[in-house]
């Protein structure tokens, strides 16, 4: 329980690009850009390496997706360690849900 209500505004969805082609990543990503061109208020490409949105979902709520080229020997651990989550760090490798404990 938190004392304090719990300000979600900075909070973001971080997709991590493991293994893959740089090609491939930016193909995928222009791929997400197609389907919810019509959501995207802003669109940012930082340090050559994260690709981030910020979409508008509903009635003036945001919501910011990171698209992350990451180290192909980068493992789950690390993963999720560097997710900027308060109370929660989950990843889904295609396969199965891994979570930090």
């Amino acid at each position: 329980m938190l004392i304090n209500g719990f300000d979600s505004s900075e909070q973001d969805i971080d997709l991590f690009w493991l293994g893959g082609s740089w090609i491939l990543f930016i193909n995928a990503v222009e791929r997400f850009k197609r389907k919810v061109y019509s959501r995207i208020l802003e669109e940012k490409n930082k340090h050559g390496k994260v690709i981030e949105f910020i979409l508008l979902i509903e009635h003036n709520k945001k919501i910011r997706i990171q698209f992350i080229f990451g180290r192909a020997d980068a493992n789950i651990s690390f993963i999720l360690y560097t997710f900027d989550l308060d109370i929660v760090q989950v990843g889904y490798d295609g396969k199965a849900i891994i979570s930090v404990s």
